[in-house]
């Protein structure tokens, strides 16, 4: 079950500001995924630009106080007990408008009671992808500033390059929760 969520406007702004802004840190990856196996068809493994704010169990991040008040924004249904992983994820259209592409379908982790919050930053184009245990797509999202989506973290699932805007740009949350 996926749920959605909205947070105002102004605070939707100072976010993407925050995460646009020149200064800000961004570091390069030659693909989306660290460990792949053999892509399908309708996969692409393309670079991207991250920024962890926490991982591997420690703040990475000076900017992590501004990105866990973002979850306060959000009236989530349970209270959140340990972050796994924060990370910015900032893609660029280089599929070439073929809108049958996506990244490749992962989970974020196999752990029991663990939740998956994508946080839009911008309007974009570039849905997240819902898979089936066949591969198959059964759920898409559309990308909408200010919005969030929250999932198990379980759940197979891939982000698409945008098309027609210039970057997707969005901040995944994973965390354990009772």
């Amino acid at each position: 079950m996926i749920e959605k969520f909205n947070i105002n406007e102004k605070v939707a702004d100072e976010i993407e500001t925050m995460l646009l802004n020149p200064s800000f840190n961004w570091f390069y990856n030659d693909s989306t995924l660290d460990e792949l196996e053999k892509l399908r068809d309708t996969e692409i493994n393309s670079p991207q630009l991250t920024h962890v704010f926490f991982g591997n169990n420690e703040v990475n991040s000076p900017f992590y106080p501004n990105v866990t008040n973002i979850l306060s924004n959000f009236k989530l249904p349970f209270k959140l007990i340990q972050f796994y992983r924060i990370k910015a994820n900032l893609n660029f259209n280089v599929n070439e408008g073929n809108t049958h592409m996506h990244q490749p379908i992962h989970v974020d982790t196999e752990k029991k009671g663990y939740k998956s919050f994508i946080y839009y930053v911008n309007e974009s184009d570039g849905d997240t992808l819902f898979f089936d245990n066949n591969g198959e797509i059964v759920n898409r999202i559309s990308p909408k500033k200010g919005m969030g989506i929250l999932f198990d973290s379980n759940i197979a699932h891939a982000a698409q390059n945008p098309i027609k805007s210039l970057k997707r740009l969005v901040i995944n949350f994973v965390f354990r929760c009772d």
